[in-house]
This record gives structure tokens, sequence and C-alpha cells, in this order.
């Protein structure tokens, strides 16, 4: 599901304080979005697979290069219980619930934990999740930084939808089975939510928790899970941008450059643009960061 007015973008540009990579508001399928694959993010935030560069079939089906796998390892997944996490725009009071005492609207009496979170900026989001938080990787994520260089230009050709939105290749993913994530604007609202199974914060939910307050009708994004699939709520990886060079081919005049030019600038790989021959494309290279302790 795509979002509008540039929400899963702002919502991945505010959850960057988190330092897990890029963050999907609308959770993709770890089933698609996984370790090894290449894919780009449109206008509204949805993803779209270009390739599995981890599948040496794949790769060649599609006449790409495949990775070095000399020094190839993907170590199995590791798994934490994160509860909520929230923008540095909104702040979280959590408290028990005492007996007798008044509930916000929509909490039952049964809960025995509860939350409130308030903006204090243009725009806020919480990311809520229930049990288990897994992190799947590769230890060796420059093989896919150099399969990524060595398949860029091949890459536009195969998908020119790329030169505007770029693409990502990624290493790491932080899944879930039941995630809930809501944004909003709205100063004067405060989000409650109450929790029961006996525990007394929300760092404590676990798949057991009943959470109350968070339903599709209040505005909160619970994407639904279908057989063995978990939600990626966060990747880390390579990401890669187009540019184009105009004239760059061009000598002086009618002349052109007789043999393209295919060099890194820095970081910047530079090559004949395949849909024009007085350009070039630049491709510019970013590190999606995921360099928070798990």
């Amino acid at each position: 599901m795509g979002g509008d007015d540039g929400l899963p973008q702002q919502y991945n540009s505010l959850m960057a304080y988190y330092n897990r990579g890029y963050a999907f508001f609308d959770p993709e399928s770890s089933l698609i979005v996984k370790p090894g694959v290449c894919g780009y993010i449109d206008g509204s935030g949805s993803w779209h697979t270009l390739v599995n560069a981890a599948s040496d079939a794949a790769t060649k089906k599609a006449n790409l290069g495949q990775i070095d796998r000399t020094n190839y390892y993907k170590p199995g997944p590791s798994t934490r219980i994160w509860g909520a996490m929230h923008t540095e725009t909104v702040e979280m009071a959590t408290v028990g619930v005492e007996a007798g005492a008044p509930l916000p609207a929509g909490i039952p009496a049964v809960a025995s934990a509860l939350a409130e979170f308030t903006l204090n900026s243009d725009i806020g989001a919480v990311l809520l999740i229930k049990g288990d938080v897994t992190k799947r990787t590769v230890e060796t994520p420059d093989l896919f930084r150099t399969w990524a260089r060595d398949n860029a230009e091949k890459l536009l050709v195969m998908s020119p939808s790329i030169r505007e939105y770029g693409f990502y290749v990624v290493t790491s993913t932080y899944t879930a089975k039941d995630v809930y994530i809501k944004a909003w604007k709205n100063k004067s609202h405060k989000l409650n939510l109450g929790f029961s199974g006996g525990v007394d914060s929300v760092a404590e939910i676990n798949a057991n928790t009943e959470i109350y307050g968070a339903s599709s009708a209040s505005g909160w994004n619970h994407p639904v899970c279908k057989d063995k699939e978990e939600k990626v709520v966060f990747f880390g990886g390579w990401k890669y941008q187009y540019h184009t060079l105009t004239n760059w081919m061009r000598q002086s005049g009618d002349k052109f450059k007789e043999i393209p030019m295919e060099k890194w600038r820095g970081d910047n790989h530079i090559f004949k643009d395949p849909e024009s021959q007085d350009d070039a494309v630049e491709v510019n290279e970013s590190l999606v960061e995921d360099k928070a302790k798990f």
C-alpha cells in the first residue's frame, strides 16, 4: 500500500534517528525484501524488485553479472524485543493502571498498562511491534556493492524507471510478524494505547499481549502477514542514484568521443547514456546505514 502527501518519505526521514536503515511506512513482505535483493522505491513509497542479486539463476536470467561467492557468508537470524519506537518529535509516557482509575476512551478495564504519545512538532510517528524483531544480514556487503557498480548500466537499460528513483541493494533487514504504525500531524491529538497480559510498560509487550486503541479505524497501519512471511520495518544496504551529464560525450561541434567513457569519479561511476549519444550518466553511491547495535 502506497502513502500520500510524501508521508512514506517523511516517516523514513524521521525514523533515521534509530540508525536502522530505510524505514518502511508501509512494511513490505520479508519474502520480497531480503538480503541480496535489488529494487527501487517509487514516489508513493512502494517497493519494486528488479532482481535477487544473491541468486545466480535470477541474475543469469536477467543477463546480469553474478556476485563473487568466494567469501560470501550469510549468518543465521537473531531476534530481540523492541516494543515501541517513536520519532524524536513524539514524547511517550507509560503508566500502570490503578484499580478504579478512569481510563481513556476505547481502553477496557482489563488493561494493565497505558501509554500516551504526544506530538511536539509538525509530524510524528510511532512504530509498535508485538513479539520478536528478527534481523537478517550478510557479513559481506561489499560483494553486493561491487555487483551494483558492475551492473548499474545494465539495470538502467532493464528498468528505465530507476533513472528517476535510483535503486537499492539490500544487505540487512529487520522484520516482525505483528506491526503497528501510526503517523499524525495534529498536535492536539494524543495517542492513548492500553496493554493487557501482565505487562507493566510498552517495553514489555510480547506476542501474547493484547493492544487496545491501535485499530485501523483510528488510523493505525497494521499489515497482515500470510503464512511464513513477516513484515520488513527497516532495511540497510547500498543506494544508487543516476544523474544525467548533458553533452558530456561531445568533444566539439559534431564530434563525439569514440570510446564510451567508463570510469569512477570518486565513488561515482560514469558511462555513456544509453538513450542519448550526447550525454553520459553519473551514478552516485551512498550507504543506507544500519549501524545501531542489535
